[in-house]
C-alpha cells in the first residue's frame, strides 16, 4: 500500500506541530517541576514587591548597564532607560 502526498504532508505536518509544542513548552517552563516553579514566582513576586521589577528585569538591566523594566512596554515607554548615578 502505497502513501499519497497528501499522506505524508499530513505525517509531517503532525510531527512539525508537535515538535512545537513541546519546544513552547519547555521554554515557558511549563515541564518544570512544581517546586521550582514555585520558587520562581515566589522570588519574582518578592523581588517586583520590593524593586518594581522582576528577576528577568533585574537580569536585562544589570547586562545592558541600564534600568530595565518589561512592563514599560504596556504604557508605551522604552523598556530601557539610562539609569541616574547614585554615587553623586
Amino acid at each position: 500500500m502505497t502513501k499519497s502526498v497528501w499522506d505524508i504532508r499530513k505525517h509531517a505536518a503532525g510531527k512539525a506541530l508537535l515538535l512545537m509544542v513541546v519546544l513552547l513548552l519547555v521554554m515557558c517552563g511549563c515541564t518544570l517541576p512544581i517546586a521550582i516553579r514555585t520558587i520562581t514566582i515566589t522570588a519574582n513576586g518578592t523581588s517586583y514587591i520590593t524593586t518594581n521589577k522582576t528577576l528577568s528585569d533585574h537580569g536585562l538591566s544589570y547586562i545592558l548597564d541600564s534600568d530595565c523594566s518589561m512592563l514599560r512596554v504596556m504604557s508605551e515607554k522604552p523598556i530601557c532607560k539610562e539609569q541616574k548615578d547614585l554615587t553623586n
